[in-house]
């Protein structure tokens, strides 16, 4: 997975509402991977695609966010919804695990630079949290998504937050 600093992240970074801003996508990097050139084109076209599909779907600025509290507690909060949960953080793997009632069990890549934090999942959680949340299964906008989450291997996709 992409390089990230573990010792910016630490519970007391990590504490506090994060608000969505936008999707973020990476690629795990690999020798056989895209060029960086071809990397930051390919991610910044298929963000776009999946802020217009999440948009659609609900999670879009000031609908969805997360807050991580320092004792543990976490909740997901979609509209006028909230999912409450708990938090641990892997600092030396750069990962946050998530156990979100009524959700899925979630294991996030983060880092936090500049105040913003990018948490990232496999294509597979970040479909079964869209799905959870929106709680909308047959829909084509979510066959979209996926086909977009599902059309590189070894990509990586989640949110943009700010608190």
């Amino acid at each position: 997975f992409p390089t990230r600093r573990s010792s910016d992240l630490t519970t007391e970074t990590i504490a506090g509402t994060w608000n969505y801003t936008g999707s973020a996508i990476s690629f795990k990097s690999e020798e056989n991977a895209l060029s960086n050139i071809a990397s930051s084109v390919a991610q910044s076209t298929i963000e776009k695609k999946l802020d217009g599909y999440l948009q659609k779907v609900g999670i879009s600025e000031g609908l969805f966010g997360f807050t991580f509290n320092e004792d543990g507690s976490m909740a997901v909060q979609y509209g006028s919804k909230s999912f409450p949960g708990t938090w641990t953080l892997d600092q030396s793997n750069a990962t946050i695990n998530m156990k979100v009632a009524s959700l899925v069990n979630m294991k996030g890549y983060v880092a936090i630079k500049n105040g913003k934090m990018e948490l990232l999942f496999d294509a597979t959680t970040m479909m079964k949290i869209i799905k959870s949340v929106t709680s909308v299964y047959k829909n084509s906008t979510l066959q979209t998504i996926n086909n977009v989450l599902n059309q590189y291997d070894k990509m990586y996709a989640g949110f943009n937050l700010a608190k």
